[in-house]
């Protein structure tokens, strides 16, 4: 599944799945690679769709795109893998963070009680999601401070405030949004910020 990506897109997420998943790519160092690898091709693709530009990658930290010239791509990447799905979040932003996460059974409510303030609790409890599980709720939390986290650069050790999802919810210089992906069994959320002429992400998956 795609869609169609104009050349004044500003924002781009691409997914893929790793084909094949043989048992040998089921070794950790070996799918690691294999996450690795598709994850610059995944920079790569997003750099001709979005400036129509064929680049290298500069192993920077972050990792960039640069031109043949050597000058670097005016995007920022995000990348997230779980197994064997591998994702790139693109942008002419200056910041951004991105997350995605495969749907598994767990304790849904205790880890739901351990992720959130007692603020975000309440604003739950009170706006009350009776058309969204437990799971689903998780998931959305869990990917939404992944994302912050990275945008921050600091990960989980990001400040208790700046992790707030309904502080952050508040920022109108912050696109931020969770998508769920029933159909892949996925949950993946972006939060980018409002410089220049920002939209929310065009999204292809390749699943071949």
């Amino acid at each position: 599944m795609s869609q169609h990506i104009e050349n004044t897109i500003t924002s781009l997420i691409i997914l893929e799945k790793i084909q094949p998943f043989s048992p040998e790519n089921a070794q950790k160092n070996s799918l690691k690679s294999l996450q690795h690898s598709t994850s610059r091709n995944l920079m790569l693709l997003a750099a001709t769709k979005m400036l129509g530009i064929e680049g290298v990658i500069q192993e920077d930290c972050p990792p960039l795109v640069y031109r043949k010239d050597k000058t670097p791509a005016p995007l920022r990447f995000s990348i997230s893998h779980r197994k064997h799905w591998v994702g790139c979040l693109a942008s002419t932003s200056s910041c951004v963070g991105f997350d995605l996460e495969i749907h598994k059974n767990r304790d849904f409510l205790t880890h739901l009680d351990d992720l959130l303030n007692s603020q975000e609790k309440a604003f739950l409890a009170h706006n009350n999601h009776s058309d969204s599980s437990a799971e689903e709720l998780f998931y959305k939390c869990w990917t939404l401070k992944e994302a912050l986290g990275k945008f921050h650069k600091q990960g989980w050790n990001t400040s208790n405030e700046n992790l707030d999802l309904m502080l952050a919810s508040k920022n109108s210089e912050l696109l931020l949004e969770h998508i769920y992906l029933q159909k892949y069994n996925l949950s993946i959320a972006y939060a980018i910020k409002k410089n220049g002429l920002i939209s929310n992400p065009e999204i292809i998956i390749i699943n071949t």
